[in-house]
């Protein structure tokens, strides 16, 4: 793992500035239903509002390709914990590299181009590791709702 600073606070113009708490190549995942994976691109402190700033890429059902974006550090870190980093400055530029290559990619749950599925692929940088426990729970659940609805069911399914 590579150096990563100690969380501390330093002053300027008079206010406190507390670093943040992801750094580059972060693999972040955000709580909620469903659990949202996104990785840490870049780290800005943003002089104009004393805020530090996240470039993250992820893929969203919403945008429905992956792509760049900024948010707000204390927004991102409120709701979120961190999945894994990256091994050694190597590692960490890979992962960029492989974030930019895949900055467009249409957002597809058979083709695991999902956020997870994308995120484990950036890690790795392996097809093997293209996979998400979270959508293949998902597609279990509804395949064994849908057999006992059979097995309960009123039997016409039968005749």
């Amino acid at each position: 793992m590579y150096h990563r600073p100690k969380p501390s606070r330093i002053r300027q113009k008079g206010r406190f500035m507390f670093y943040p708490k992801y750094q580059r190549a972060d693999w972040v995942k955000q709580y909620g239903l469903p659990q949202h994976h996104l990785r840490i691109v870049d780290v800005q402190f943003c002089y104009a509002t004393y805020r530090w700033k996240y470039q993250v890429f992820d893929t969203t059902l919403s945008r429905r390709f992956a792509d760049f974006f900024w948010m707000d550090a204390a927004e991102l870190e409120l709701n979120s914990e961190l999945v894994m980093n990256a091994d050694n400055f190597q590692h960490a530029n890979e992962i960029i590299a492989r974030c930019g290559q895949l900055r467009g990619l249409w957002y597809s749950i058979p083709a695991r181009t999902d956020c997870e599925s994308i995120q484990g692929f950036i890690q790795a940088g392996q097809e093997k590791d293209r996979f998400s426990p979270q959508v293949q729970g998902a597609l279990g659940t509804v395949a064994i709702l849908i057999l006992l609805g059979w097995w309960f069911g009123d039997g016409s399914a039968s005749a």
